[in-house]
């Protein structure tokens, strides 16, 4: 299974910058243990007291541990190929707990009608959210099926039929945003692949937003039945750090 490490970025005070594997996963038990936290800040006060110590002796000092932005800025997380990705703070519970059918339920709600594609192609009639809602879709074909084997699998006859100005890219597109069918399929397939799905859940929750539906993607009865709080994984922290503190002495033990 991939492993994830989230890190603390810093430049000490030889103005080095250093990162600081705090503790590494996979990416759903990752979530889960960043997920805990509200803020950036509360993810780093959550650290052991020697890793907070070691930071605060050592960073420069144009650092505020209590601003947030901050934190943002320092706090990361990464693949195993140094590939970035975002982290799940506890305003996205509902991404990291809705299930595959949950999901593929709500994306079919936004399915559009003909008309509404139609309108996104004459762009004074579509409304922001209309245009949003093609967005999401035309992000799903670049992402999952542009180049790939499944788009042999979307049908496109009745929409090449209902709207034949369409060619190429903006035919599969509309196929995507128009047909049930398509969508299941392309949800299902996406689905078999727990990272694809928490990024498709976390794109589909900005989608949400965007277009003013406020609401969590499942009820906050559901996530609460759902969340595991009994890992502990200070030991796992302390671990990571002993390992970069002994490597760090050792780089400066000359300085």
């Amino acid at each position: 299974m991939e492993k994830y490490t989230l890190y603390f970025k810093m430049n000490n005070e030889y103005g080095h910058e250093k990162n600081i594997p705090i503790i590494t996963l996979d990416l759903k038990s990752m979530d889960k243990f960043t997920s805990r936290y509200e803020s950036y800040v509360s993810l780093f006060n959550s650290f052991p007291f020697d890793v907070k110590k070691f930071i605060f002796e050592h960073m420069d000092n144009k650092l505020d541990l209590n601003e947030e932005n901050q934190m943002k800025e320092r706090i990361f997380l990464e693949d195993q190929n140094h590939e970035k990705s975002f982290i799940l703070l506890s305003n996205l519970l509902d991404v990291i707990y809705v299930t595959p059918n949950e999901l593929t339920n709500l994306i079919l709600n936004e399915k559009m009608s003909f008309v509404e594609l139609e309108h996104t192609f004459l762009r004074s009639k579509a409304s922001s959210n209309v245009k949003k809602r093609y967005d999401f879709f035309k992000y799903l074909y670049e992402t999952y099926v542009k180049d790939k084997k499944i788009i042999c699998m979307m049908d496109s006859y009745d929409i090449s039929k209902k709207l034949p100005m369409l060619k190429d890219d903006n035919l599969i597109i509309a196929a995507i945003a128009t047909d049930k069918d398509n969508l299941i399929l392309l949800s299902k397939k996406i689905g078999q692949k727990s990272k694809d799905r928490r990024n498709l859940a976390y794109k589909f929750k900005e989608l949400r937003v965007s277009i003013n539906k406020k609401e969590p993607l499942i009820d906050t009865d559901l996530i609460s039945s759902r969340i595991d709080s009994k890992n502990n994984y200070d030991e796992l922290i302390k671990e990571a750090f002993c390992k970069f503190r002994n490597e760090y002495d050792k780089e400066y033990e000359m300085v």
